[in-house]
């Protein structure tokens, strides 16, 4: 019997996990059978996802993890985290930061962003100290004023405590900031 005879050849594709498209060829007997294969979608992650810091100046960094080929940019939300590595990437890698110092007592909260996904900072404040501005004042026997400047971080608050029936505090037993 003559006529022609047809057979099946099978294959498979092997996940593209780059971004970019890629094209094969198979040669049978000199004729080619082109096999285009689209890229995948770009996406992207960050390790870790929340750091927490002292109040003291310091340097960080985050990982970046990027299908091959995806270019991912960098921004932050506050001015005290500064950027120190490019601001631009493709594929995995490691945006390097430096936190400034935090001369308030109230702790803060900024982010990193890389592409949709976010870094939280948080910052602890500084511990209030406090300095008061001389040890002690004379007055004569007439009734008199007086001040006394009390030097501490914004946003301490500081507490005035008389036990003396003679002298009345008339600025409030409570304060915030240097005053």
């Amino acid at each position: 019997s003559s006529g022609s005879w047809q057979e099946v050849m099978k294959y498979t594709v092997d996940s593209n996990t780059s971004s970019i498209e890629r094209s094969g060829t198979i040669n049978i007997n000199s004729q080619n059978f082109a096999i285009r294969q689209s890229g995948a979608g770009c996406s992207y992650s960050l390790s870790p996802t929340d750091l927490h810091y002292g109040p003291l100046e310091t340097n960080g960094a985050v990982a970046v993890t990027a299908v091959d080929g995806c270019v991912w940019n960098v921004s932050t939300n506050v001015p005290w985290i500064t950027i120190t590595s490019l601001l631009k990437g493709t594929n995995n890698g490691t945006v390097r930061f430096q936190v400034a110092s935090n001369d308030s007592s109230l702790s803060r909260t900024g982010s990193i962003t890389v592409e949709g996904q976010t870094l939280t900072i948080t910052q602890d404040g500084a511990p209030c100290s406090y300095a008061v501005a001389g040890t002690n004042q004379t007055f004569g026997p007439q009734p008199s004023s007086g001040t006394i400047s009390v030097t501490t971080l914004k946003d301490c608050i500081w507490n005035v405590e008389n036990t003396n029936p003679w002298i009345q505090i008339t600025s409030g037993p409570q304060m915030s900031n240097s005053g």
